[in-house]
């Protein structure tokens, strides 16, 4: 899969630093098809978030998740992107 453009936001990009883990690592594994370690309906995201993007959702060795989407709907304006971000709602029983 083509990641395209890749951007992080600050909240993963910090709770990656306090997991000691380096986002290419998580990047490849998106990459390769591996959705994750938790599903991403166990957020509570709908068909309407996920809309046949790419999803995965991986679980920090500090208890926090980082959600890998990439955005796969390509035009000459809005190139394809992946998007690294801390999901907004954590289920608790993780």
């Amino acid at each position: 899969m083509y990641l395209g453009r890749v951007a992080i936001t600050e909240g993963a990009y910090d709770a990656m630093a306090r997991a000691n883990v380096l986002p290419n690592v998580l990047l490849a594994r998106h990459q390769r098809g591996e959705q994750g370690d938790i599903s991403p309906y166990a957020f509570g995201l709908g068909e309407e978030e996920i809309a046949g993007k790419p999803t995965s959702l991986y679980l920090l060795s500090t208890g926090e998740a980082i959600w890998i989407t990439t955005d796969s709907t390509y035009s000459a304006t809005e190139p394809i992107t992946t998007l690294l971000l801390v999901p907004a709602s954590v289920v608790a029983d993780l």
